[in-house]
């Protein structure tokens, strides 16, 4: 992905799948927004490349 110059990665987690949002906060992902999708709570969530 860095060599296609791509500087994050963004990814949606349902928000009552408490599993995933620990295991990917724990990976460096920071939430930038909530919303419904299809009547349930969605999270985004992103990483910037190259930070650890």
């Amino acid at each position: 992905m860095r060599m296609q110059k791509v500087n994050c990665i963004q990814i949606a987690v349902h928000s009552t799948n408490q599993q995933a949002l620990t295991f990917w906060t724990s990976l460096g992902f920071i939430q930038f927004d909530e919303r419904i999708y299809e009547g349930k709570g969605i999270f985004s969530f992103e990483k910037k490349l190259g930070e650890d």
